[in-house]
């Protein structure tokens, strides 16, 4: 038998001052096809989605502007600073938002990334993690949430600082 799968995304957007309802449906992403995906709001209402092990970010502004974050089918294992589809991101593992600055935290390829609300991509470690095993899953000011799925260790962070995280914390 075969399975015809739509894939078209719809998004509801909700106005909370106007109590009113709006639909989007988007065909075909250009940034990727739709995957079992993740997705991470920030303060401002932008939403960021990414296909599990996939090196790319799509961005959704409130107004429905699409804008992509890394390079659609890079080699999952590099990485390159830089603004928006100018930057190779390696394969992401999870994402975190730290809302009192939105900027997003990525779990890529063994490193923690960052992408703050301008689109730059930098790197706030080298490969320290295990691949496929820690996942960051919480940022609250400035501090990340880490944990190894398979050895149940809980790690904390300070993500704020350029290119390094200045102290770690094991509390496994």
């Amino acid at each position: 038998a075969e399975r015809n799968i739509d894939k078209q995304l719809t998004i509801t957007k909700f106005n909370l001052s106007t109590n009113q309802v709006e639909q989007m449906k988007m065909d075909h992403s250009p940034y990727f096809d739709y995957a079992e995906i993740d997705m991470e709001t920030d303060s401002k209402g932008n939403i960021y989605i990414f296909p599990r092990m996939g090196t790319i970010i799509l961005k959704i502004k409130p107004n429905g502007q699409m804008s992509g974050i890394g390079q659609k089918g890079s080699d999952y294992q590099k990485f390159k600073p830089g603004n928006g589809t100018e930057a190779i991101i390696p394969e992401v593992y999870s994402m975190a938002i730290d809302r009192t600055n939105d900027n997003v935290y990525l779990m890529a390829y063994s490193q923690l990334l960052r992408v703050d609300t301008a689109e730059n991509v930098t790197a706030i470690t080298g490969r320290w993690f295990a691949s496929y095993r820690d996942h960051i899953f919480r940022v609250n000011d400035g501090k990340a949430s880490i944990i190894n799925n398979t050895t149940a260790i809980l790690y904390t962070a300070n993500v704020y600082g350029v290119g390094s995280i200045a102290f770690m914390n094991n509390y496994g």
